[in-house]
């Protein structure tokens, strides 16, 4: 048989078996396209098209050969169309999924919100947009590991989103990963995440890598983009205190203190800059000023019975540091300190009690142990003495 022969006329009878072989093919393709859209499966419809195919090699009409040529078009036809209509509904079913699970993340629902945006992501594995929201909801849950790998998928998926860079070195710098977070920080910048945050970030992985001058100039332009965030402000103050410029960190936290006067960290730092420069009064003045425009805060009364503590002025001392205590319970300096007060003044007993307490806060307190030992032996416990003395120097040397 020649292929010229496909183009003869037809006998009524090869009629009667196209139109049949060809009703049978029609039907059975559709049977299959629907049948694998109900699955919303992707099944192999090329190869169901192969097996019309061999079906029809059985007729041995060309009529019947031209028509499964026809079939096998319309199948793969219906493999493509089917594709394009789940990939569609794919995409739009992981977008509903996200939208829903933002809803539940305002709601404060973030394990929810977090279920919602893994079934987003087993629809459409590579839409970076998902992963970059599953690492928000992460991060809010303090699972900064897997956050971190959530970015770096999304980076693999678009490396020019500057904001996601921010992230991951946000992340990178709590980590204490400074060079990790010093390229990626960069390199938002880079791309065009030039935000003030993004300059104060910078700014304190140049501190904590020790690079003064370049932690100032990056405070100062986050700064001058910022002019009422007395964060920048305090980093440059604190940029100068770590460089020994007590007299320009001095300069700087009067100036954030005047756009935040009601932040206690401030003015402890005001105070502790005063003290280094041996302005003990001054110091002194700074603290009790804080604590004369309403703030009260455990760290203001435990640097001020620090100050007075350092002046020999242990009963003045010791009411700060209860002070200190009574507004943090677990405040390890404020009991140990009251201690070291109470020993100072004879009150062994009293002492010996605080650091009980001192130790049951902190059992790996060095200090502590060294202290009580030093208070056991005046209290005629020798044997009990060495062994905390013994204990106290190994967890110094340990933590050494």
């Amino acid at each position: 048989m020649t292929v010229f022969q496909c183009f003869q006329p037809l006998t009524v009878n090869q009629k009667t078996k196209q139109i049949l072989s060809l009703t049978f093919i029609v039907f059975t393709s559709i049977f299959i396209f629907i049948t694998g859209f109900y699955n919303t499966i992707f099944h192999d419809l090329e190869s169901r098209a192969k097996t019309l195919r061999h079906m029809a090699l059985n007729f041995d009409d060309p009529a019947v050969w031209g028509s499964v040529g026809w079939a096998s078009i319309l199948v793969w036809g219906g493999e493509k169309i089917f594709r394009l209509v789940v990939r569609k509904n794919k995409k739009r079913n992981a977008h509903h999924y996200l939208i829903i699970s933002q809803e539940q993340q305002e709601k404060g629902n973030t394990e929810q919100a977090l279920t919602l945006v893994n079934k987003a992501i087993a629809l459409a594995p590579d839409n970076d947009e998902l992963y970059f929201h599953r690492a928000l909801y992460n991060e809010t849950l303090h699972r900064y590991r897997e956050a971190a790998e959530d970015l770096t998928r999304c980076i693999q998926l678009n490396d020019k989103n500057g904001v996601v860079y921010y992230m991951r070195g946000t992340i990178f710098y709590l980590h204490d990963q400074h060079d990790q977070a010093f390229q990626d920080i960069n390199r938002a910048i880079e791309l065009g995440f030039e935000k003030p945050v993004t300059f104060t970030l910078l700014g304190w992985i140049h501190f904590q890598r020790d690079e003064i001058q370049s932690a100032i100039n990056n405070f100062t332009h986050a700064s001058q983009m910022e002019p009422e965030n007395s964060e920048n402000i305090f980093g440059i103050g604190i940029s100068y205190e770590k460089a020994n410029n007590f007299e320009n960190a001095e300069s700087y936290y009067i100036q954030a203190i005047d756009l935040d006067n009601q932040n206690p960290k401030l003015w402890i730092c005001k105070a502790r800059v005063q003290y280094k420069a041996l302005a003990y009064d001054e110091a002194l003045t700074t603290l009790n000023t804080a604590k004369a425009r309403g703030i009260v805060n455990p760290g203001v009364a435990y640097s001020l019975g620090a100050i007075k503590h350092s002046l020999y002025a242990y009963d003045l001392a010791l009411e700060d540091f209860k002070e200190a205590l009574e507004l943090a319970p677990d405040y390890v300096d404020a009991s140990y300190f009251i201690a070291s007060c109470l020993a100072e003044l004879g009150q062994w007993a009293d002492a010996w009690n605080e650091l009980n307490r001192t130790i049951e806060l902190a059992p790996d307190f060095g200090r502590a142990y060294m202290l009580r030992s030093q208070v056991r032996n005046l209290l005629g416990d020798r044997d009990g003495s060495e062994e905390d003395w013994e204990k106290g120097i190994a967890l110094e040397n340990q933590h050494a």
